[in-house]
């Protein structure tokens, strides 16, 4: 697994739950207390995700990061598999 296809589903999967929620950039950004440009460049897969970001948009979305890790493996084990 390397780190850019990581990044690239823990985007989407980020993506997704901001979606559920009918969040935003903005408010994850806010939340997380994070910059919401840099927010943006990391949900739409433009820059990569770190460990410790990944867990503050997590946290931020209030999904607990273990489980949106776990998502994230999911996704990638799913591709594999295809």
């Amino acid at each position: 697994m390397t780190t850019e296809t990581w990044s690239s589903a823990a985007s989407a999967e980020l993506r997704a739950e901001v979606a559920r929620q009918q969040s935003s950039a903005s408010q994850v950004a806010s939340a997380a207390d994070m910059d919401r440009s840099n927010v943006a460049r990391k949900l739409n897969g433009s820059r990569a995700i770190t460990l410790d970001e990944f867990a503050a948009m997590s946290r931020a979305l209030a999904v607990d990061p273990s489980e949106m890790f776990d998502r994230t493996r999911n996704a990638l084990t799913e591709k594999a598999i295809a």
